[in-house]
């Protein structure tokens, strides 16, 4: 492998297969397209061939204002003719202050302090670190439990994992994980009005009868992973009211939805929920470089300040300058583009258009959508009680990047995070290959 020249390992598609071990990858069987993508200009990417996709993952959901932008670029250079790196251990630097502002400034008026990570996993890792800890400081270590949601996903560190729902089943290998964490069934926009009421009051009693136990609640208030599951606001509100009663603290993982993804800045805007934490990452600098952070309430500052206490928490790239300088740049696009207005406008557009082209599809279910995040849910063809196989799922997938259209595949079909600067033109592109493989197909 060493002595294969770089021209060659780019050109063979089936590199992938030799020296990486791909996320989450069975390396008995292989559901997706390996495509080697080189490069990228707007929502367009282009493999070792050349070969034009339009993005609608937006790379993993991080992409937000798509490829090649040059603000971004720019600021990502200048920071690195300056200085590429300064420990937040020992110092502190313009940029990163610059940065945490602009990202604050989006975030209610009693959040006023944030720290970075390195990831969205890192984000979620941290929030449980800080809720765990903030009532050992107040002298309750008893104080412990955290509810997560069972079809949840925060990531793959300890933690994050730990209070991932949706993976809690291929995650047995590496148990014990974390104790003391509840996993809890919610309400869904998939369920029905009797379901919802169940699923509450059953979380309404716990939270009631155990409340002196728990430490604090992880809310992820649309299950991206689980295939777009959307907790309807006035579920949230109540938790939020419960949380607020009985002195439990609320994190909201806003790793996939914050940063106009769904149209507001982020998403618990839509609801009445008063987050003590709020876990970003993804599209907090766009997703040019690696970077996540949490931000806290002064209500959790205080406790700590009051009490001399620290956060134990730290890496060696979190708040890397170049990370940071990508913020700069993001945060200034999002604004003088107007991209809520954009998400609102095109959004609206492209799940109507998407809802009159495939409703008579015999496999399409429903297609939901809340801003640029839309599912299209698939059904068995001769029964519309089964979700599609998976290895189905995968084919259409496939069908689709052969005719130039990248998607992602969850559990209950596919799921279309289209970059946050489309046009209407370019919805109306995605809508017509999406439409034309459709039309041609019963899967």
């Amino acid at each position: 492998m060493n002595n294969l020249n770089l021209r060659k390992i780019m050109e063979e598609k089936e590199i992938n297969t030799y020296n990486i071990w791909h996320p989450f990858s069975n390396l008995q069987k292989n559901y997706f397209n390996q495509l080697v993508i080189n490069e990228g200009e707007g929502i367009y990417v282009y493999d070792n061939n050349k070969k034009c996709y339009i993005d609608a993952c937006s790379g993993l959901w991080n992409m937000s204002l798509g490829y090649n932008n040059t603000r971004i670029n720019n600021y990502i250079k200048k920071q690195l003719d300056k200085l590429p790196f300064c420990s937040l251990f020992e110092h502190t630097n313009s940029t990163v202050v610059l940065a945490a502002n602009k990202i604050l400034d989006l975030l209610p008026r009693y959040m006023n302090k944030l720290m970075f990570t390195c990831s969205g996993s890192e984000s979620n890792d941290l929030a449980i670190k800080c809720i765990r800890e903030y009532w050992h400081i107040l002298g309750q270590p008893n104080k412990n439990t955290i509810i997560s949601f069972n079809k949840s996903y925060h990531g793959t560190y300890y933690g994050s994992m730990s209070i991932s729902g949706i993976t809690q089943r291929e995650n047995k290998g590496y148990n014990p994980l974390l104790s003391q964490i509840v996993m809890k069934e919610v309400p869904s926009d998939l369920y029905s009005n009797e379901d919802n009421k169940v699923y509450m009051q059953k979380l309404v009693s716990y939270i009631e009868e155990y409340h002196h136990q728990i430490a604090g609640i992880i809310i992820e208030p649309i299950l991206t992973s689980s295939g777009m599951e959307i907790v309807p606001c006035e579920y949230i509100n109540e938790i939020n009211e419960l949380c607020q009663k009985y002195n439990i603290l609320v994190a909201t993982d806003e790793v996939a939805l914050g940063f106009y993804r769904t149209g507001k800045a982020f998403y618990f805007y839509n609801t009445q929920l008063k987050p003590d934490l709020v876990c970003m990452a993804k599209g907090i600098n766009a997703g040019y470089l690696p970077l996540g952070a949490v931000a806290f309430s002064d209500k959790v500052i205080e406790v700590y300040k009051n009490n001399k206490s620290f956060l134990s928490h730290g890496s060696t790239q979190a708040g890397n300058l170049l990370a940071c300088s990508a913020v700069i740049g993001a945060l200034e696009e999002y604004k003088e583009q107007n991209i809520q207005r954009n998400v609102e406008n095109v959004s609206t557009y492209l799940l109507k258009q998407l809802k009159e082209k495939l409703v008579y599809h015999s496999n399409v279910k429903s297609v939901r959508g809340v801003g640029l995040l839309i599912s299209i849910d698939l059904v068995n063809a001769s029964d519309h009680d089964k979700t599609l196989e998976e290895v189905r799922i995968a084919h259409i997938q496939n069908v689709l990047a052969e005719e130039g259209l990248l998607v992602y595949r969850s559990m209950i079909g596919l799921l279309l995070f289209p970059i946050l600067t489309i046009t209407i033109e370019e919805a109306d592109k995605i809508t017509k290959i999406i439409e034309n493989v459709f039309h041609n197909y019963i899967f």
